[in-house]
C-alpha cells in the first residue's frame, strides 16, 4: 500500500520544463494535487497535456521540481514513482489483448502480495461488474468502453494515491463517456484516490473535477475551480463551444 500522504498537498510541481530531444515542451510549469482532489488539465491538441503526465510519470525527460507524498521524485525511476503511488493509465488504453481480463488485472498487482492483489481484484470487480462478467474472455473482446474500464482498473491494482488519466473518453461514444467519466467519479470518491485528468470532453472534466489548469503551448494560461472555469469566457468559446 502507499505510504500515507505527508502534510501539505500530494503532489506538487514547480518550474516543470519537458520535451523530446531538443524540442521543448513544457514552459515551467507550477501545478498542485491534493489528498483525494480531482484535477483536470484542459487544452487543444498539442498543447502539452501528454507530456505533463509522461514528465510526472518518468517517462520524458524534464527538469524542475517534483515533490510527491512530501518526497522529492524527479531523480526516480518509472518503476520507483509507481511504488511510490503515483498511478499512470496512458492515452490508448493499451491492455494486452489476448490476456484475459484477470491476467490482465493480476498484471497491474505485480509487485504486491497475494492477498493484497487478491482483494483489490475484488474491490475493482465491485467497482466494475462488466469485468467480473468478463473475467476469463480475452481483453481484445471487450468492447472499447469496457477496454478502458480494464485500463482503468489495472492501474488501480497499484493501489496509487494518484491516478493519472490521459484522455480516458478517446474513441468512445457520448454514452460511454458519460459511463466512464461517472464510473472515475463514483470510485475515486469511494476509495479516496485523487485524480489528476486529462480528457477532451472538457464539460465532463469539469463536472467531475474539483480544479482546472488550462494549458497552451506548454503553458498554462488559467486555473481554478473548475465551476469558475466552466463560467469563463475563454474557457467557454475554446473548448466548450459556447
Amino acid at each position: 500500500m502507499s505510504a500515507p500522504a505527508a502534510t501539505g498537498p500530494l503532489l506538487q510541481v514547480a518550474g516543470l520544463v519537458a520535451g523530446y530531444g531538443a524540442s521543448q515542451v513544457l514552459h515551467g510549469l507550477d501545478l498542485t494535487v491534493g489528498a483525494g482532489e480531482m484535477v483536470a488539465v484542459l487544452g487543444a491538441n498539442g498543447a502539452g497535456k501528454t507530456t505533463l503526465l509522461g514528465a510526472l510519470s518518468g517517462t520524458v525527460r524534464s527538469t524542475g521540481a517534483i515533490t510527491f507524498q512530501g518526497r522529492r521524485i524527479e531523480a526516480l525511476a518509472t518503476s520507483r514513482r509507481a511504488a511510490l503511488g503515483l498511478g499512470h493509465c496512458p492515452q490508448g488504453r493499451g491492455t494486452f489483448v489476448d490476456l484475459t481480463v484477470e491476467e490482465n488485472l493480476r498484471i497491474g498487482g505485480l509487485g504486491r502480495r497475494t492477498d493484497e492483489v487478491a482483494t483489490a481484484m475484488e474491490t475493482w470487480f465491485e467497482a466494475f461488474p462488466i469485468l467480473r462478467e468478463r473475467r476469463r474472455q480475452p481483453a481484445g473482446h471487450l468492447s472499447g468502453g469496457e477496454q478502458q474500464m480494464l485500463a482503468i482498473a489495472r492501474t488501480l491494482m497499484t493501489g496509487p494515491a494518484l491516478l493519472m488519466l490521459d484522455e480516458p473518453s478517446l474513441g468512445l461514444s457520448p454514452r460511454l463517456t458519460a459511463q466512464v467519466i461517472e464510473d472515475l467519479r463514483r470510485v475515486t470518491t469511494s476509495t479516496g484516490t485523487a485524480l489528476l485528468l486529462i480528457e477532451q470532453n472538457v464539460g465532463q472534466a469539469l463536472r467531475i473535477a474539483d480544479r482546472a489548469y488550462v494549458l497552451q503551448s506548454g503553458a498554462f494560461v488559467a486555473e481554478g475551480d473548475a465551476a469558475t472555469l466552466a463560467d469563463d469566457d475563454i474557457v467557454r468559446r475554446a473548448y466548450l463551444g459556447v
